[in-house]
């Protein structure tokens, strides 16, 4: 079972529809809220543009999205610096 766990990532006590490693550092990072994880990361899928990293005003996008599904300030520049360390984003 230990080596089963270890070639999964770790991947069995996850939902089923927790299935990227962005997903997973998001649900981790969510208080584990399947619901939460899923639509922040279809927000950021949706509007993160080729080479936001560094780049104030494509950053703002996303950190915008997010607000508007968690409207709560410092939770968002928390996620986003999850976010910004994913690199499937």
């Amino acid at each position: 079972d230990l080596s089963k766990d270890a070639s999964d990532g770790g991947r069995r006590d996850l939902p089923g529809t927790i299935r990227t490693p962005a997903q997973r550092a998001l649900y981790h990072n969510l208080e584990e809220d399947e619901q939460l994880t899923l639509e922040i990361d279809d927000a950021v899928r949706r509007v993160k543009k080729e080479g936001f990293r560094g780049n104030l005003a494509k950053e703002n996008e996303i950190k915008y999205e997010i607000y508007q599904i968690i409207q709560d300030e410092e939770a968002v520049e928390r996620i986003f610096r999850v976010i910004e360390k994913q690199t499937e984003y």
